[in-house]
């Protein structure tokens, strides 16, 4: 554990410059969200009570799907990562809550103390989880693409086709996992994740942009998806994705690029904001508990007691 602990510390090191930079510009970003749509209450007006009068349903789905998209993640991670250690589902499922809320932060914390976590309680390597990162972006961005392709392939056909097509690729990744062997078995599995995750992300949109009385096509809602997904791979942890979602929502529905565009914008900005507060109070006591159960776990690894654990890690 000591040999590796000096790896660990220059991990949480680098770039912490280049961190802050990115959060601070992100936060800028977020700012000035907000203030395009509350500096526009002509266009926001009717979104808002349309807001107030969603039924109850569509709220309640608003705040479980992200629970659904952080359990797929939760997923794709132990199945990559059950290759170098011992790790239950349900102990992942704890570190990714644990990060979701960490991750908010500046300096992104969940990513670092999750590698180190791996690390003293599962002995998986330094280098491993590291190498289970960019096997998860890469995977990730496989069936991004997938889906990608087919909202190219249906654009102005019906928006069945847009279930059908991703449903086919996701069916194929599954039937891969199955044939395959070796780590290529975990890669097909994470893809048809990862297009699963996207479904769950589409309906996120429907059903956000049903609130704040913009409804969306399948098609639309699966662009704003991957836009959204898009602008999440980047390296700025807020902000972007509420204009990358805001602008594409405005594209699809035809409208022009420039400064006109902003006002177009502004609804798909305002959903995603929606979309931040809704993951914000679910990421909250969720993430705080899941927390308190990995700090627990560790502490507990940390004195040598490791046979007396919370729950089993059986997936």
């Amino acid at each position: 554990m000591t040999t590796d602990a000096p790896i660990v510390a220059a991990v949480a090191r680098r770039g912490t410059l280049r961190r802050a930079v990115l959060y601070g510009i992100g936060v800028l970003l977020l700012a000035a969200a907000v203030f395009a749509v509350a500096s526009r209450t002509e266009v926001i007006g009717p979104g808002v009570q349309s807001a107030r009068s969603a039924p109850a349903w569509m709220v309640a789905l608003v705040l479980l799907l992200p629970v659904v998209n952080v359990s797929i993640t939760a997923a794709s991670f132990f199945v990559l990562t059950r290759r170098f250690g011992r790790i239950g589902y349900a102990e992942m499922l704890a570190l990714i809550f644990s990060s979701w809320l960490l991750n908010h932060l500046p300096m992104r914390p969940g990513l670092v103390g999750r590698v180190a976590y791996h690390k003293a309680v599962n002995t998986v390597p330094v280098f491993a989880s590291i190498r289970v990162i960019g096997e998860q972006i890469v995977c990730g961005a496989t069936g991004l693409g997938a889906v990608l392709l087919v909202v190219l392939a249906t654009r102005g056909a019906h928006d069945a086709w847009i279930a059908a097509g991703a449903g086919a690729i996701a069916a194929l990744a599954i039937v891969a996992a199955t044939i395959a062997r070796g780590p290529t078995r975990a890669y097909a599995l994470v893809v048809a994740l990862r297009i699963a995750d996207c479904g769950v992300w589409m309906l996120r949109y429907s059903l956000l942009f049903a609130i704040v009385g913009r409804p969306l096509s399948w098609h639309d809602a699966a662009a704003v998806a991957v836009a959204s997904q898009v602008a999440m791979l980047s390296p700025v942890p807020l902000g972007l994705r509420e204009w990358a979602v805001g602008l594409t929502s405005a594209a699809v529905a035809g409208g022009a690029l420039g400064a006109a565009s902003i006002d177009a914008a502004a609804p798909g900005v305002a959903a995603d904001l929606v979309n931040r507060v809704a993951e914000l109070a679910v990421a909250g006591p969720l993430g705080l508990a899941a927390g308190v159960w990995v700090w627990r776990r560790l502490a507990r690894h940390t004195r040598g007691d490791s046979s007396h654990t919370d729950r089993p890690e059986s997936v």
